[in-house]
């Protein structure tokens, strides 16, 4: 497994706009964005257009807000707790 700081993330996490964060893709433009909660029309947080050779941004963009710092703190919260169950039972 990878070297992930796990601290790191979740500060990341906290810092970050919180809420449920959203893809705008629009396909006739080309444009695939993510907005966070609260932004004005045309404030994204990232926006790629389609012409840059991003064959992937509108997947890109979906998991970018799927992956949201709520999801990122529950997946954490998660984890955590897993890690200490874990050391419960092999102690018992």
């Amino acid at each position: 497994m990878s070297n992930i700081n796990y601290q790191a993330l979740r500060e990341i996490a906290k810092q970050a706009t919180q809420g449920e964060w959203c893809a705008f893709i629009s396909p006739g433009t080309d444009t695939y964005a993510v907005h966070t909660p609260g932004d004005k029309r045309c404030e994204d947080v990232i926006k790629w257009p389609g012409f840059d050779g991003q064959k992937n941004a509108e997947n890109n963009a979906r998991f970018i807000a799927a992956f949201n710092p709520v999801v990122v703190q529950a997946l954490l919260d998660e984890r955590e707790a897993q890690s200490k169950r874990i050391a419960e039972l092999e102690t018992n």
